[in-house]
């Protein structure tokens, strides 16, 4: 009786360790037979990653030439995918030269494919957890904040990303042989703030005897503008 309770206790322990054991063996062994599988994989999920890392790459030099600030998590997320990818291109090419030495498999070596192998499903599961997580549905990037204004004792505001434009618009005022001077930038980037901090230094330098200020919107009206220059005057 007491043979017969130990024998179906321990049976079911027996059984769960020889199926680990088993399904182990059968997984190392697959590393031997399935060797060009997993090359074949590796080759398959880098090229993905790279066709994905290109893509979002483009966006984030659009996105930067629209002085726009890229998320970090995109930023983390490139670095990451430049770091994997050539350690998986080195990979492939390190494989390649092996198998070029090796006419008709006559000389494999059991012990550098099961490695070989091995190597190539850790790249490969890694390479495909980054493009699971390489979808940035919100973008890649964020509207850049409104330049900073800092008042000073003067009452005068200094434009910190702004002082080399601010010096090179009040040259130009400067030049005779110049008659107009254009201010472009993205809507809400400041620029209407720079034009009034412009008229102020410009009154302040009495560089002109009159400074006037109009707002020209696409659909511009004649008599508003008139009557805002006359507002001035």
């Amino acid at each position: 009786m007491a043979t017969e309770t130990v024998a179906s206790v321990t049976q079911p322990i027996t059984e769960r360790i020889v199926d680990v054991l088993f399904n182990a063996t059968v997984r190392q062994f697959g590393y031997l037979c399935k060797y060009k599988h997993y090359i074949e994989a590796l080759r398959t999920e880098a090229k993905k990653l790279t066709d994905r890392r290109n893509d979002l790459q483009a966006e984030i030099d659009a996105a930067t030439r629209n002085r726009e600030v890229i998320k970090d998590e995109v930023k983390s997320w490139i670095a990451e995918v430049n770091d994997i990818i050539p350690k998986a291109e080195k990979f492939l090419e390190d494989e390649v030269k092996v198998n070029k030495k090796c006419l008709g498999g006559l000389c494999v070596d059991l012990k550098s494919r099961y490695k070989l192998s091995r190597e190539a499903e850790e790249k490969t599961l890694a390479m495909s957890a980054l493009m699971a997580v390489g979808n940035f549905g919100k973008g890649v990037s964020r509207p850049a904040p409104p330049p900073a204004i800092i008042s000073s004792s003067e009452g005068v505001y200094a434009f910190k990303s702004r002082e080399s434009t601010m010096k090179d618009i009040m040259e130009a005022m400067k030049d005779e042989n110049v008659s107009i001077t254009g201010i472009c930038g993205m809507g809400g980037v400041g620029k209407t703030t720079l034009v009034k901090e412009i008229q102020k230094q410009a009154k302040e330098m009495k560089m002109f005897d009159d400074v006037a200020m109009a707002v020209v919107s696409q659909t511009p009206s004649i008599t508003k503008i008139q009557y805002e220059i006359a507002g001035w005057l």
